[in-house]
């Protein structure tokens, strides 16, 4: 009975999917028999059978999927065989898949071709044009390796401008020789490969010209590919940073920027979406699926311009400040349904306007090659500037960290050698006047605190911090803390961090934002720091509300408004940069509380990190070093005779370790050292030797200490 009821099962099997169906699932003859079941389909190939895509001209002339190795060969492209097979379509968008799909921008904004005019930017009113959603492009022509599609349409954006457009869209095949000529690269015998590339014209056959006041148009280029747990974006970047997230944070665990690239998951599970502005654009990006030996680049056309639509659901300040490059990964939305999954790689071309006739042109071109390890790495190196060890690392469960903790966490040490490098000189106070002090009296002697080292583009060193003018210790006459109104700004003569470290080697600046600079804001200017973002310099200071400023040169600055306020008091904030999210600790009370952000002006709600119970804290950094973090915190007990000023700047800071950012318990329960410095910066020079500073212990000013990790 057994025998009989498989032999129906397997009759069964050929019935439903075709006895002419070659190939096992996931391979390019799969999907390509599938496809000719639905479709009229266009299969392309290379110099040889092995190279092959897969054309729909009734998707818009989009390449469906690709192979390096031929109908058995693995098939690159993701498609929604369900939803094609239904014969259905879809309301808002219909998700056929594929590598390289026609768009149109913008999808959101008051120039939107997604959204009619006056509709609320929600998923309801969101609705893709059928032009690019499910009415067939033309073929004009078709040969082995190329073919010619074309379209006309007319299309209308949500300020209700209409355009009437001309599409030419030539999809093409490229040969090993194109391929290695355009990467400039040399593949080896034991290396798969496909390139193919969509060249996209759209003309303005319209009367009327297009302008920035009533919207412009852009060509975008998507491709949908299979995601895996181990498979990984990678977007090449230049200059500082802008990196957009489109729907909410993203989890460190998913993306990780270092100072050259962009590494962002894709597996499929989560949906999230990033892009980049053209100020850091390198035309090119890619992804690498350690699973399937998968190494996949795509590059397009950019030539510098700066003017990309902007896609976001919202009435824009500025239309034309959008995304060159985009990734999508794909995951669960709120009631479980999901359109994949799969990931995307997305460019676009700039906004251009057009007057009659005229057309805007993109090329984007798709690479997949299937190998060894070291063969994909060296391809990944000279295209990606790469190395595919680095990528690997985020699709490993906790990046496969295989040393064990006591490996991973070393102590931090001092030399206790420490070198007085700077010391106030004398200046007029900047006021306004308090219990002993007097606006543009002359005060020889000066007090710094809280400080941050940064050094600028020029490669100089400069220290910037709390400061005021001495006052008499007795409480009688206001406190000693009275004044503290501005930041003084201490420079470098320039040279590696190390070359600073001599005897008053820094010398005075103007002073830095003084009240009278910041109308409008608390008197207190508290324990700046700085870090550098979209080429300008950021600083946060305190206390409550933390508020942000920015410069250009260090000396001129910009206040910017409030952060955010704290109940129980902000102090001392500092910030620490860690896949690609800032996080930033202070004080409040007896503990220490973190907030994050992408951006340094969106924070999330605090989160308590530290709680002491003998001290006071001040002064935290965070650091992360040798996959671990580490808390510097400098105590307070309270005690002090008002006689001498040195005596309230108490010189024990206590060093906390957590494999958690967000949990260094409470009192002693992850304390591993004690080290000598009072409010203490933790950084590492050009050479990678770590340093400790100090104000006010051991010397008046701020020292500097070498600092080990053992």
């Amino acid at each position: 009975m057994r025998r009989i009821f498989l032999l129906f099962a397997l009759s069964w099997s050929t019935l439903v999917f075709g006895a002419d169906t070659p190939g096992q699932k996931g391979s390019f003859g799969y999907d390509v028999e599938f496809l000719k079941k639905h479709k009229n389909v266009i299969v392309l190939k290379g110099d040889n059978d092995s190279s092959q895509i897969a054309v729909v001209a009734d998707y818009q002339g989009r390449v469906m999927t690709s192979t390096s190795d031929g109908e058995d060969g693995t098939s690159y492209g993701w498609l929604n065989h369900d939803l094609i097979a239904s014969g259905e379509l879809r309301e808002h968008i219909n998700v056929f898949g594929g590598e390289d799909r026609f768009w149109i921008g913008p999808e959101g904004g008051q120039f939107s071709i997604f959204f009619q005019k006056g509709a609320d930017f929600n998923l309801d009113n969101w609705f893709t044009p059928a032009a690019i959603d499910t009415e067939p492009f033309d073929v004009v022509s078709r040969g082995r390796s190329s073919a010619l599609f074309r379209k006309k349409m007319t299309l209308t954006n949500y300020s209700g401008f209409t355009f009437d457009v001309q599409i030419d869209r030539k999809v093409s095949v490229l040969t090993k020789r194109d391929i290695e000529s355009e990467l400039g690269i040399e593949l080896g015998t034991d290396v798969k490969h496909v390139g193919f590339q969509s060249a996209n014209e759209m003309i303005n056959t319209g009367s009327e010209a297009w302008s920035k006041e009533t919207g412009l148009l852009s060509i975008w280029i998507l491709g949908m590919f299979n995601p895996s747990d181990q498979a990984t974006i990678i977007i090449p970047f230049k200059g500082s940073l802008t990196l957009n997230s489109y729907f909410g944070e993203i989890p460190g665990e998913r993306l990780v920027e270092t100072d050259r690239a962009v590494f962002f998951k894709g597996d499929g599970k989560h949906r999230s979406k990033i892009g980049l502005p053209p100020k850091n654009i390198v035309p090119v990006c890619g992804s690498y699926d350690a699973e399937n030996n998968l190494l996949t680049i795509v590059k397009y056309t950019f030539h510098g311009e700066s003017d990309y639509v902007n896609s976001q659901w919202k009435l824009q300040d500025d239309p034309y400040n959008g995304d060159v490059v985009n990734s999508y990964n794909d995951g669960p939305v709120d009631d479980g349904s999901q359109l994949g999954p799969f990931y995307e790689l997305e460019s676009s071309s700039s906004a251009k306007e057009l007057r009659s006739g005229e057309r805007i042109k993109h090329v984007h071109k798709t690479y997949h090659f299937e190998g060894g390890f070291d063969d994909l790495n060296r391809v990944s190196l000279d295209i990606l500037g790469v190395n595919l060890n680095d990528a690997a690392k985020l699709g490993r469960p906790e990046a496969q960290n295989t040393s064990t903790k006591s490996q991973r966490v070393k102590t931090p040490r001092q030399a206790n050698q420490f070198v007085h490098v700077y010391t106030p000189a004398g200046d007029f106070f900047f006021g306004p006047d308090t219990q002993s002090l007097k606006e543009g009296q002359w005060y020889d002697v000066w007090v710094p605190n809280d400080h941050t080292f940064v050094q600028d583009d020029d490669g100089k060193w400069h220290i910037i911090g709390i400061t005021h003018p001495y006052v008499n210790p007795d409480p009688a006459y206001g406190g000693i803390h009275q004044g503290e109104y501005a930041s003084f700004h201490a420079v470098s003569s320039g040279g590696a961090f190390e070359s600073s470290l001599t005897e008053h080697h820094y010398t005075d600046l103007p002073k830095i934002l003084p009240p009278k600079e910041r109308p409008g804001e608390p008197l207190a200017n508290h324990a700046p720091y700085i870090v550098k973002r979209d080429g300008l310099y950021q600083m946060v200071y305190g206390p409550s509300p933390v508020r942000l400023a920015v410069s250009k040169d260090l000396s001129s600055w910009e206040p910017k408004g409030e952060l955010f306020s704290q109940k129980g008091g902000a102090r001392d904030p500092s910030l620490i940069r860690h896949k690609g999210t800032y996080y930033l600790s202070y004080c409040s009370r007896r503990s220490i509380l973190v907030r994050s952000s992408r951006d340094l002006l969106n924070w999330s709600e605090a989160t308590t990190i530290f709680t002491a119970d003998s001290f006071d804290p001040e002064s935290p950094s965070l650091v992360f070093y040798n996959d671990t973090f580490y808390l510097f915190v400098c105590s307070w007990d309270g005690v002090w005779d008002h006689k001498e000023v040195q005596g309230a700047y108490q010189h024990k800071t206590y060093v906390f370790q957590s494999d958690n950012l967000l949990d260094f318990g409470v009192g002693d329960e992850k304390r591993i050292t004690t080290l000598n410095s009072h409010a203490p910066e933790i950084f590492a020079g050009e050479d990678g030797q770590w340093y400790i500073s100090s104000v006010e212990w051991p010397n008046r000013g701020v020292s500097v200490d070498r600092l080990y990790w053992e």
